[in-house]
């Protein structure tokens, strides 16, 4: 008999003890469920690759029991259950894919080991080549467990999951997504694009590599939210053109981030795009290549107790053609015992950022670079700053066949003489500087007779460098001051332009009235960004 023992357990989990009906292949499977009839249904038990039958809650199931090929696109219009039950639906041509349409309610189980749906080999190009489109308007469409892979295919648009904007919610939970090979000629090469009002991504296990763009996991419904926990993403572009980017997370919905791993290697890599109003939490990110970030943040972000590293390598790797950012900062940031390293700077910042705890480190410009951000305020508390070293192990090779670095510039650098870097406000209390090479602080002019002001306290420069902190020169209409006050372990006589570092007891108190003067309290903007 066909139905062996293995076969009625797993049809018994479902709540039955036998198929109602048999088929020879997935699309003869589906057509009848679509049409409520069993007109392709087959006699022959040996001939049978696919069952249909009614579980316990009433929902259509479709199930495999054996490995089949399509070599077409299969519409599913119904509610319904496919359960790989341990084999491979293979997708043979760059036309054929699974596409959920409007109206249906879908799981695709793939909790038996050596479930999977694959695209691998194709030839030919087309304009989208995926392996599941969700068009579920006001549904739910959950994949739980299961392989899917991507591999070979050229088009358009290419991800192996795309969920578009009329889905209620889309959960992975417990897979394993591998797009390899895979060109986008009209974008990115993606694991999953969803346009879904809510997108959760679990325990799941995302891989993206391609000689074209790549995106791994893209969220781009601005409007929705979005959920990835404990998840392995990452981003793999083997191009070095400065054209090709490779990004592991592209978000502009509302999203939550926690416990999982992500990583971008490429000429421009990025770990995290956030575009969207975003938490960060016990997760690890990091990015390698030419011209890298961790982090790109140009809205709200928080981010907690998290890792964020980045490596530059290649010719001049740190002398201003290319380097790296733990985190880029355009929006409003809030970083919570976290630690980010660069080799160009740990948080390069043009908005607005509180800090408390973790160390920052970027072995040019320091753990600290405040640039292109007019009149943003920020403020640092009981954190470490560190330059002119480095903890990963990036090596510059210039011209000459040896391995060289730049000078290191500063362990803290603010300003940059321009009216886009003016009126900026830094306020640093409890901290600690370390490094070698450069300044300890550098602290330079705003523009249009707008100031620089770094504000410190209870602070101690332990860097070994007998170079003074640098402030502008002597300036009347645009100026660079540094007031430092009570618990430092350095004056205004260890400056180089003392006329601009004030020194006063009550520097503290003044340090919180200051930070209200413009409306920016950063204790309520941390309270309002936690929300």
């Amino acid at each position: 008999m066909y139905f062996n023992g293995k076969i009625m357990t797993a049809f018994a989990a479902f709540g039955t003890t036998g198929a109602e009906t048999v088929y020879s292949s997935l699309a003869a499977a589906i057509a009848d469920v679509n049409d409520n009839t069993t007109e392709n249904a087959i006699a022959d038990m040996a001939a049978a690759k696919v069952a249909v039958f009614t579980a316990d809650n009433g929902m259509q199931t479709v199930m495999l029991l054996d490995d089949v090929s399509e070599s077409a696109a299969i519409d599913i219009n119904k509610d319904m259950t496919l359960v790989l039950n341990g084999h491979a639906l293979n997708l043979t041509t760059a036309e054929a894919y699974l596409n959920f349409t409007e109206g249906t309610n879908c799981t695709i189980n793939g909790e038996v080991a050596g479930s999977a749906i694959k695209k691998e080999g194709v030839t030919g190009t087309t304009s989208l080549s995926t392996c599941i489109t969700v068009n579920a308007r006001g549904k739910k469409f959950k994949v739980v467990g299961g392989l899917y892979t991507l591999k070979g295919s050229i088009a358009k648009l290419a991800m192996c999951f795309r969920v578009n904007e009329v889905c209620e919610e889309f959960l992975l939970d417990g897979a394993t997504v591998d797009v390899e090979n895979t060109k986008a000629t009209a974008s990115a090469a993606k694991g999953i694009q969803s346009q879904g009002a809510s997108t959760i991504l679990r325990n799941t296990s995302f891989t993206v590599k391609s000689q074209g763009k790549t995106t791994t996991v893209h969220i781009v419904s601005a409007n929705g939210t979005a959920e990835i926990s404990n998840c392995e993403i990452a981003s793999v572009t083997v191009v070095d053109a400065s054209s090709v980017q490779s990004v592991a997370v592209d978000m502009t919905a509302t999203y939550n981030v926690e416990n999982s791993t992500i990583t971008a290697s490429g000429y421009v890599a990025g770990g995290i795009l956030s575009k969207g109003h975003g938490n960060i939490e016990n997760s690890t990110i990091t990015a390698s290549g030419f011209s890298v970030y961790g982090i790109d943040n140009s809205s709200r972000a928080v981010v907690v107790n998290s890792n964020v590293f980045t490596d530059a390598h290649g010719a001049h790797a740190d002398d201003g053609s290319s380097y790296s950012m733990g985190v880029n900062n355009r929006g409003a940031l809030v970083c919570i015992d976290t630690d980010a390293t660069g080799t160009h700077s740990g948080v390069q910042s043009g908005g607005d950022l509180f800090v408390k705890g973790g160390t920052f480190s970027g072995y040019s410009h320091g753990g600290f670079y405040f640039i292109h951000g007019a009149e943003n305020k920020a403020y640092i508390n009981n954190s470490t700053t560190e330059f002119g070293v480095y903890h990963g192990s990036f090596e510059d090779f210039g011209s000459n066949g040896t391995t060289h670095r730049a000078e290191p510039l500063a362990g803290f650098y603010m300003g940059l003489d321009s009216l886009d870097s003016a009126g900026i406000s830094v306020y640093m209390d409890g901290c600690t500087i370390e490094g070698q090479g450069g300044e300890p602080f550098v602290v330079r002019a705003g523009a249009e007779g707008k100031t620089n002001t770094l504000y410190i306290s209870n602070t101690e420069n332990n860097a070994t460098t007998t170079k003074p902190i640098r402030l502008n020169k002597d300036q009347t209409t645009n100026r660079a001051e540094m007031k430092i006050g009570v618990g430092c372990n350095f004056t205004p006589d260890d400056t180089c332009n003392p006329a601009y570092a004030e020194e006063t007891g009550k520097l503290y108190h003044r340090m919180k009235d200051d930070m209200q003067t413009d409306g920016r309290d950063f204790n309520a903007l941390l309270d309002y960004m936690q929300q």
